[in-house]
């Protein structure tokens, strides 16, 4: 070798990727968590983080249902949001009652 520049090429492989190719997961959560982890750790350097962003969640988030950006958390309890609704007009009435 002349001292001359090499190249290393590093291939991983992650089965979940896979899996989401084929349309396979079926836990939002599974793949919510695959996506943030591909976004941040696996960014190759100098790649656009938006361009980067874009990709993941359309290779990984695209077919899981209730993944996407404007999905309601099936798991989120309705009472929650009557609680505060109730207890604002509780607050209503005292203050200005």
């Amino acid at each position: 070798d002349s001292g001359g520049d090499f190249t290393l090429t590093i291939k991983e492989s992650i089965d979940l990727v896979s899996e989401a190719d084929k349309n396979r997961i079926q836990n939002r959560r599974v793949a919510q968590e695959l996506a943030s982890w591909i976004d941040v750790s696996r960014r190759p350097p100098k790649f656009n983080v938006d361009d980067w962003a874009g990709m993941v969640r359309q290779r990984i988030l695209s077919s899981v249902p209730g993944a996407g950006a404007l999905d309601v958390d099936p798991n989120e309890s309705e009472a929650d949001g009557v609680l505060a609704l109730l207890l604002f007009g509780v607050i209503s009435v005292v203050v200005f009652g």
